[in-house]
């Protein structure tokens, strides 16, 4: 993954860090699938989760809030136990969350989409704008 920029890094955790994780992941409804239908802006964050829980697939998709990422629990977890060494891109309002794409030219609108969450993962036929 070198060649393209990317970096990996594995940890392994202990029994009570997995237990902190699951518990965490609960809290936040990552085991349900509760965000069937949100839709993700590729010019606004978002976090994506696609996971195994109680032997079934789920997918979500959290949306920012305006106070941020607070209500995804397991987000200081494993932001703690990265260590790829690669900082976070600052969550921040980047201005165009709420801003209507009507007045956008030709190459603006093709430079955004949005991202659907579905049953188990992203709903094809992005929407492009």
């Amino acid at each position: 993954l070198a060649q393209f920029g990317w970096n990996k890094a594995s940890k392994s955790l202990s029994a009570t860090e997995v237990t902190g994780l699951e518990q965490y992941l609960k809290e936040t409804g990552a085991g349900e699938p509760i965000t069937k239908g949100a839709r993700l802006r590729s010019d606004d964050f978002y976090w994506v989760s696609a996971l195994c829980y109680d032997g079934a697939f789920v997918f979500n998709g959290w949306k920012d809030k305006s106070e941020g990422f607070q209500h995804l629990t397991f987000m200081p977890f494993l932001l703690a136990n990265d260590e790829t060494g690669i900082e976070v891109n600052p969550f921040r309002d980047v201005g165009t969350k709420n801003a209507a794409r009507i007045h956008q030219s030709k190459a603006e609108k093709k430079s955004h989409f949005d991202l659907e969450v579905g049953n188990n993962g992203l709903v094809t036929g992005f929407s492009f704008f």
